[in-house]
C-alpha cells in the first residue's frame, strides 16, 4: 500500500468510529478488526522512504487508529513521533498536542492530558491560531468529565460550544451539545 491509498483507507475508517456514551464519549471502533487491518497494511510504510510530510500524516493516522482500539501506549508512541516532526509547524504542533493529550487520556493519565491541552492552548494564543481552541476545550471538558469534575467539565464544554456556535459548524455544535445534555441528565438523575 502506498501513502495515497493509506489516506483513502483512513478516511474510510471514519465509518467505523463512534463516540461511546458508556466511556465518557471516547472515540471507539465499531470494527476493531477493520482498524487492525488498516494498521497492519499501513505500518510497514514507516520503513519506506517517505518525506517528513507524509511520515507525519502516517504517524498521525496510526496514532489515531491505535487510540480508537484502546491501545493508548502505541498511540502515544506514534504521536510522540509526530511531535518530532512539528518543530517548524506551529499548527501541526497544536494539533499533535491535542491528539497526544487524547492518547494520554485513553491511557488514564488525565493530568498529563490536561497539561498537553494547556500547552496546545498556550501555543494557540502565542501564534494567534485560535482554529483549534474549541477542540482543546472540548477535550479538556471530557477529561474533567472522566475525573468526575462535572462543573469544570461543563465550563470547558460550554466554552467549546460558544466557539463552535460562532463557527457555525453544526456537526461540532451537536457533538458538544450531546455531552452537555448527557451531563445535565446525569445530574438530574442523582
Amino acid at each position: 500500500m502506498d501513502i495515497k491509498k493509506v489516506k483513502i483507507a483512513f478516511t474510510q475508517l471514519t465509518e467505523y468510529i463512534f463516540f461511546d456514551e458508556n466511556q465518557c464519549f471516547r472515540e471507539q471502533a465499531s470494527s476493531i478488526q477493520y482498524v487492525k487491518k488498516f494498521i497492519e497494511e499501513s505500518e510497514p510504510l514507516i520503513l519506506g522512504s517517505l518525506k517528513n510530510e507524509d511520515l507525519y500524516v502516517l504517524y498521525s493516522m496510526l496514532g489515531n487508529a491505535y487510540r480508537v482500539i484502546n491501545n493508548a501506549e502505541q498511540a502515544i508512541l506514534f504521536f510522540r513521533e509526530c511531535m518530532n516532526l512539528t518543530e517548524q509547524h506551529p499548527k501541526r504542533k497544536i494539533v499533535t498536542l491535542i491528539r497526544l493529550g487524547e492518547a494520554y487520556k485513553f491511557a488514564n493519565f488525565h493530568q498529563e492530558a490536561l497539561d498537553l491541552f494547556e500547552q496546545a492552548l498556550t501555543l494557540s494564543t502565542e501564534f494567534k491560531m485560535p482554529d483549534y481552541e474549541d477542540f482543546i476545550y472540548q477535550h479538556k471538558g471530557k477529561c474533567f468529565m472522566e475525573l468526575g469534575e462535572i462543573e469544570l467539565a461543563k465550563k470547558y464544554l460550554n466554552e467549546a460550544l460558544q466557539i463552535r456556535i460562532k463557527k457555525g459548524n453544526m456537526e461540532l455544535i451537536k457533538s458538544t451539545q450531546i455531552v452537555l445534555d448527557f451531563l445535565d441528565l446525569k445530574g438530574k438523575l442523582k
